[in-house]
C-alpha cells in the first residue's frame, strides 16, 4: 500500500536549548530525537516506499522506519494524504440526573470551551455547578452573565481543593458526580460513556476516562494515576501515543479528579475527600480507601477528556515551584499514614525519607533555597498533623477489607512514563522499544504503514535489546542529559514497583 506524507499547517521546529522539539497544531509540543526529526523533515511530499528505501541506505530497519512514520502521523506531526476523518455518531441518552462540579480559581481563560463542551454533551440530564474558589479575575461575575443555569457556590475564604469540590457536592442533586477541572474538554459522549460503566453495579466507586493532552491530543495525559514506593503519584501512561494499547484496561488503581464519575450513594460510604490535602494526592487518597473498602476504580477507554495539565502550554524549561514540593512532601505523608498497614507504612515512610533527604541536599547545592525549605516544611508539618491523621486512620483500618498487597496489586502492570521536561517524549528508542512491540503483537488499531506487511518477519527481525545496549545506543543517539534522564527515570520507576 502506498502512503504519501505531508507536514500538516502549524507544525513547525521549536528552536530548544538542547534536543528537537514540534509544535503540535493545537499549540503544545512533542520531543523528539535526532533521527524522529531526521525522518520527519525527510516525510514531507514522499511516500512510504520512497523513506524506507532512503533509510535503509543508512542502516535503519524498515520495520523501524515503518513504525517511526506511524508514529509521527498517529502524533498529528505528520498527515497522511487523502486521510479522511470519520465523523462520530452521536446518539442522544436520558438518564439519572449528573451533577458535574468545578472548582474554579482564576480560570476564566478555560472556562468558555468547558461548558462548551458540556452543552454538547449526548447525556441529560446535567445540572452544572461552579465552586468559585476566591477568584479574582472576574470569572464569577462572566459566569452569572453568560450561563445564568450554572449553579455559582462562591466561597468567601479561599479552601483546598478538596474542601472545594465537597462544597460543590453538598448543593449537588444528581445521582452521579462528575469532577471536572475547568482546563478540560470533553468529547461529546464522554458522560453517557461513564454514567453507562457505573450504572447498576455496585461495586465501582468511580469511572475515569482516557486523558490526553489538550495541546497534543494524540497523546496520553493519563490512564487513571496511581501511588508507588517511592517517588511521587503519577498519572497511568503519561505521554504515551495512544495507540489503543491499553483499550482492554477496565480497572485502575486510581482515578485522576480532573474527570471522574462517582456514584452518590458510594460517595455517602467512602466518606468526602480529605480536607487536610490543600492540593495533590486527594483524588489517590479517595480511590484508594474506596478500594480498601473492597469498590473498583474503573476506566472508560472508549471516552476521552481533553486536559491542560496544570493549565500551562509546556515547556522545555519548565520548572517547578517550591510550593508544589511542599504539598508533594506533605500530601503523600498523609496519604500513607492513613491508609497503609503499619508494615507497609515502615517501608513506605523509609523510602520518602531516603528520597527526600537527596532532593534537599541536592536543593542546597543547586541553590534553590526554597525548595530545600519547602521539604522540611512538608516534614514539619506532617509531624505537627501526625496525631491527628491517626485519628482518621483508625476509622478507615476498622473498615478495610482487604490486604496492603492487594491494594497495590493492581498497579504492577502500569508502564513507565515517557515525558521529558513536561512533554511527550517520541524518539527512536520509544518507537523501537516501546511502541513497536505493540504494533508487531497485533493488539492494537490496524494502521496505513503494517497494512499486507509480513509481521512474521519483523516478529523475527525485532530483537527486544538489553537493558545497556538501548543505554549505549541512547548515550549515542541522543546525548548524555537525555541517557542519564532515561537511567533516572527507569530507576524510578523500579523502586515505585518494588
Amino acid at each position: 500500500m502506498s502512503v504519501c506524507y505531508k507536514i500538516p499547517e502549524g507544525v513547525c521546529e521549536i528552536a530548544t536549548n538542547h534536543h528537537p522539539v514540534l509544535s503540535t497544531k493545537q499549540g503544545g509540543g512533542v520531543a523528539l530525537d535526532r533521527h524522529m526529526r531526521t525522518l520527519w523533515r525527510s516525510a514531507g511530499g514522499k511516500d512510504l516506499n520512497e523513506l524506507i528505501k532512503d533509510f535503509e541506505k543508512q542502516g535503519i530497519t524498515e520495520d523501524e522506519i515503518r513504525a517511526g512514520l506511524m508514529c509521527l502521523a498517529q502524533a498529528g506531526l505528520l498527515s497522511r494524504q487523502d486521510e479522511n476523518e470519520h465523523e462520530v455518531k452521536r446518539n442522544l441518552v436520558e438518564g439519572e440526573l449528573v451533577s458535574i462540579i468545578i472548582v474554579s480559581f482564576n480560570s476564566l481563560k478555560w472556562l468558555q470551551a468547558c461548558l462548551c463542551s458540556i452543552l454538547s454533551q449526548t447525556y441529560s440530564p446535567l445540572e452544572v455547578i461552579i465552586v468559585d474558589n476566591v477568584s479574582t479575575d472576574g470569572s464569577p461575575d462572566w459566569i452569572k452573565a453568560q450561563y445564568p443555569d450554572v449553579k455559582l457556590v462562591r466561597l468567601t475564604s479561599k479552601t483546598s481543593l478538596a474542601g472545594a469540590v465537597n462544597r460543590g457536592v453538598e448543593n449537588a442533586a444528581g445521582r452521579y458526580f462528575l469532577l471536572l477541572n475547568p482546563d478540560v474538554e470533553l468529547e461529546p459522549n464522554v458522560i453517557a460513556l461513564m454514567v453507562n460503566a457505573v450504572q447498576d453495579n455496585p461495586l465501582c466507586a468511580a469511572v475515569t476516562a482516557k486523558l490526553k493532552f489538550l495541546w497534543a491530543p494524540a497523546f496520553l495525559n493519563g490512564i487513571g494515576n496511581f501511588v508507588g514506593g517511592f517517588s511521587w503519584g503519577t498519572d497511568i501512561a503519561l505521554g504515551h501515543l495512544d495507540m489503543g494499547q491499553f483499550d482492554d484496561v477496565r480497572q485502575v488503581p486510581s482515578a485522576c479528579f480532573a474527570g471522574t464519575l462517582i456514584s452518590a450513594a458510594v460517595w455517602e460510604t467512602v466518606g468526602e475527600l480529605d480536607e487536610g490535602f490543600f492540593l495533590y494526592y486527594e483524588d489517590s487518597e479517595w480511590c484508594y480507601r474506596a478500594r480498601l473498602f473492597g469498590y473498583r476504580v474503573e476506566l472508560v477507554t472508549q471516552g476521552v477528556i481533553c486536559h491542560a495539565f496544570g493549565g500551562r502550554i509546556p515547556s522545555a524549561d519548565y520548572t517547578m515551584g517550591a510550593s508544589k514540593y511542599h504539598r508533594v512532601v506533605y500530601g503523600r505523608l498523609r496519604f500513607i499514614t492513613k491508609l497503609l498497614g503499619w508494615k507497609y507504612w515502615l517501608r513506605f515512610i523509609g523510602a520518602y525519607f531516603f528520597e527526600d533527604c537527596i532532593g534537599f541536599v541536592f536543593a542546597l547545592i543547586g541553590g534553590r533555597f526554597k525548595v530545600s525549605k519547602a521539604y522540611l516544611k512538608g516534614w514539619r508539618d506532617f509531624v505537627r498533623d501526625f496525631s491527628k491523621i491517626k485519628r482518621g486512620r483508625k476509622v478507615i483500618q476498622q473498615k478495610r477489607v482487604i490486604s496492603d498487597p492487594d491494594l497495590f496489586q493492581i498497579q504492577r502492570w502500569v508502564p513507565s512514563p515517557l515525558i521529558w521536561h513536561g512533554l511527550p517524549l517520541l524518539t527512536r528508542d520509544t518507537v523501537r522499544n516501546e511502541y513497536l512491540p505493540y504494533i508487531i503483537s497485533g493488539k492494537i488499531r490496524k494502521f496505513p504503514e503494517f497494512i499486507d506487511t509480513d509481521m512474521v518477519s519483523f516478529h523475527n527481525a525485532t530483537i527486544k535489546e538489553s537493558y545497556l545496549r538501548r543505554g549505549i545506543k541512547i548515550l549515542r543517539g541522543e546525548g548524555l542529559d537525555r541517557f542519564l534522564h532515561y537511567v533516572w527515570k527507569d530507576t524510578q520507576w523500579r523502586l515505585m514497583n518494588l
